[in-house]
């Protein structure tokens, strides 16, 4: 994850839950398991603690997003959409790298570029059309 912004706390009784966490573009993404803060815990060890269950967090997102990604490959714009961009980059990344090596030990590169081509041409249509804010 880029960095944290921003922190959602909400109060219960014994302490004070971390609820999410946003990042510096206003990307919201909920902690697995909330984080509590009791008030005899110092910041470092907090902090400690909210660094370990955004990792968790970001795992548990990614392995969601490879099988969600693996399931409806063809359906890659609506992945795109409905997934949090961090992890969307970090997926497609993996699926390129993965994707492309074992094209190359196919011998298939040309049929890979025009996949290639074909989902640009897709991702540019969508990004040149009306996109939310959030998007």
């Amino acid at each position: 994850f880029e960095a944290v912004y921003r922190l959602e706390f909400k109060e219960v009784s014994g302490g004070i839950n971390v609820m999410s966490f946003t990042s510096p573009k206003g990307e919201n993404i909920k902690l697995h398991k909330p984080l509590t803060i009791r008030a005899n815990h110092g910041v470092e060890m907090w902090l400690g603690d909210l660094e370990k269950e955004v990792a968790v967090t970001l795992q548990k997102l990614m392995k969601a997003g490879v099988e969600t990604y693996q399931e409806g490959a063809n359906e890659r714009l609506e992945w795109i959409q409905s997934s949090y961009a961090q992890i969307v980059m970090t997926i497609s990344q993996i699926i390129w790298s993965a994707s492309s090596e074992k094209s190359i030990q196919e011998g298939k590169l040309k049929e890979w570029l025009e996949i290639q081509k074909s989902q640009l041409l897709k991702l540019l249509v969508l990004v040149r059309g009306k996109l939310p804010k959030s998007q």
